[in-house]
Parts: structure tokens; sequence; C-alpha cells
């Protein structure tokens, strides 16, 4: 090795060795209130299905299969929602603010 590559290789060993990491990272300290969110909001969900099933079946008079029909698609758009939402926060707003207004919706609908 020549003295430069032995001079690039010391500085590389310095620069690595000053690198420290950050002891102020959250960590697992959010993940309650998310597992909470998400135990909450699908208990919610669980809820709204049953409802919603015999609402069909009472208020607008569906047949069985329609209902299950539309009670189907409803699963479907609310499992497929999070995936958008989870790229929404990722690429632009962020994880605690995208919890943030999901939570509020829900709260309002």
């Amino acid at each position: 090795m020549s003295s430069l590559e032995n001079l690039l290789v010391d500085e590389e060993i310095q620069v690595l060795s000053k690198t420290e990491t950050n002891p102020k990272k959250p960590g697992w300290k959010a993940m309650p209130y998310i597992l909470g969110n998400e135990t909450v909001e699908r208990l919610a969900n669980f809820g709204i299905q049953t409802n919603f099933m015999v609402y069909l079946l009472r208020q607008y008079n569906m047949d069985q299969v329609l209902a299950a029909n539309i009670l189907n698609t409803w699963a479907a758009i609310s499992n497929v929602l999070p995936i958008i939402g989870g790229f929404v926060s990722d690429a632009y707003l962020g994880k605690f603010l995208t919890i943030a207004i999901a939570s509020f919706a829900s709260f309002t609908v």
C-alpha cells in the first residue's frame, strides 16, 4: 500500500470511530399507541360490519347476497386503504401526522 492509501484508510477509520449512535431515538416508545389505535380500529370495524349487514337487510330490504357483496366490498376497501396510507405516510406526511389525521377521520365518521 502506498502512503496515500494508508492515509485514506486511517482517515476513514477515524471518521467511522467518531460516528456515534443517537441515544434519543424513539425506538419502540410509540408502538403501544400504534397497537392501541389498530386494536380500537379493528373492534370498531367488526362492530360496523355486523350492524351494516343487519341495516342493509332491514332498512334497504336487500337480498342477503347483495348485502354480503356490499359488505365484502367495504371490507376490501378498508383493508386496502392502509397500504395507500402507508405510502402517503412514508412519502409525504410522516407516520405521526398520518396517524393523527386517520384517527381524527375515524372519530368523525
